[in-house]
């Protein structure tokens, strides 16, 4: 009897470690940092930036991120290279005018409240020759590296206009940008 006891126990417990090691968060390096679609507009010289683009704007930590894909970066005068002989990411202001961008185009739709999750840039990025603080680390998300869009680096390091209130959002205007 006591051995059907121990048996019935021993399932018991392993059961109970299943359910509790499934409610565990996975470690930071896998992922599993949450971040959001903001719930606000903003606008990218000009432009609002729509909720149903493939690589959505995030906000992490109060923090609006912009996904580095080429589209935006021209959007934002930007110039992102990635150097393979130091493992590392430069974002750095492009002087060259830009203009008659056709805007953003829409890719797969995504829901606001559609949770997203990203890890931390396992390699350095650069804006500006300068490294992006730890406060506020770069991000990858859907294998796409995300920056801050933190006062420090929109405009300090890289001299943009930026303003936010509830009403009209975020509103960031790099430099060298005509839209005509």
């Amino acid at each position: 009897m006591n051995r059907i006891i121990k048996k019935y126990s021993s399932i018991w417990f392993v059961l109970a470690l299943i359910l509790i090691l499934q409610q565990m968060p996975v470690s930071a390096n896998q992922g599993d940092i949450p971040v959001e679609v903001p719930n606000f507009p903003v606008h990218l010289n000009g432009f609002a930036v729509p909720d149903n683009t493939q690589y959505p704007l995030l906000v992490y930590k109060g923090i609006t991120y912009v996904p580095l894909t080429q589209e935006l970066a021209n959007l934002l005068n930007l110039t992102v290279v990635w150097n393979p002989h130091v493992s590392s990411l430069y974002v750095i202001a492009d002087p060259t005018p830009k203009s008659n961008l056709s805007g953003l185009s829409e890719g797969t739709v995504n829901n606001k409240t559609k949770r997203f999750y990203a890890k931390d840039a396992d390699y350095p990025v650069y804006v500006n020759e300068q490294p992006i603080d730890r406060t506020y680390p770069a991000l990858n998300c859907q294998d796409i590296t995300y920056f801050p869009l933190t006062w420090a680096i929109a405009v300090e390091q890289l001299g943009w206009s930026y303003s936010f209130d509830s009403v009209t959002g975020l509103t960031i205007n790099s430099q060298n940008y005509s839209p005509d």
